[in-house]
């Protein structure tokens, strides 16, 4: 497979040497993993994953591609994925970019050929843990200058990710139904709200009113809605 265009360093020391795809460069995050056999874009994409680090434990990733209708925020805000093999081509009806082309343009590291479930079990056994993923082509990697940038990241306890991931400004969803007047009103508070929790109420032809986590009481009362 030739020289290791990436590593990973955990906050135990560990080394991980692996390969490197998606964005070139060095990301920080806390590790964690993830068992589901479908929905990697969903997934990678998933506003509750921010500032982690994904290990993938299903072998495959990337055979369906990425699309412009799965994801489940705007901008994913994971900082890298870790997979035990290198994403296949995609062959699906669906797909309109590569996951690895899909991870480029969202700046997103990747690594694979590391034992995923060696590390899942160390996840498991010990807890989450602070971690350091660098992908370079040249296969160089300033491993003291990494264990150091590590060393000095805070990590995530007590750290406001509401800012991250929540919006700017009040959004409506649009109803689909024509007789619009007859639906009642649900304000959802978005601290991470998954972009499928707002399709389902959409289905329910409910009005939905998407509002910043920074809302005071006296705002969200003032959109009248019927439910909260």
């Amino acid at each position: 497979m030739g020289k290791f265009t990436g590593i990973l360093i955990l906050d135990d020391g560990s080394e991980w040497p692996a390969h490197g795809y998606g964005f070139q460069g060095a990301r920080i995050g806390e590790l964690c993993f993830n068992t589901a056999m479908t929905g990697y874009q969903e997934i990678i994409s998933d506003p509750s994953y921010a500032e982690q680090i994904i290990v993938f434990t299903f072998p495959h990733i990337g055979n369906t591609g990425t699309n412009n209708e799965d994801n489940e925020s705007d901008y994913p805000v994971a900082k890298g994925i870790i997979t035990r093999t290198i994403p296949t081509q995609p062959s699906n009806w669906r797909s309109k970019y590569s996951l690895e082309s899909w991870l480029k343009k969202h700046k997103i590291v990747a690594l694979y050929g590391i034992d995923t479930r060696s590390i899942t079990k160390r996840i498991r056994e010990f807890g989450a843990c602070n971690a350091i993923i660098h992908y370079k082509k040249d296969g160089a990697h300033d491993i003291p200058a990494l264990r150091k940038k590590l060393s000095l990241w805070p990590g995530i306890i007590n750290k406001d990710l509401t800012k991250k991931v929540s919006i700017k400004k009040t959004t409506s969803i649009p109803v689909q139904r024509t007789n619009k007047k007859l639906l009642p009103k649900v304000a959802v508070l978005h601290f991470g709200t998954k972009s499928n929790i707002l399709r389902c109420l959409n289905m329910f032809d409910l009005k939905v009113d998407l509002l910043p986590a920074t809302t005071t009481f006296e705002d969200l009362l003032d959109t009248k809605p019927n439910r909260i």
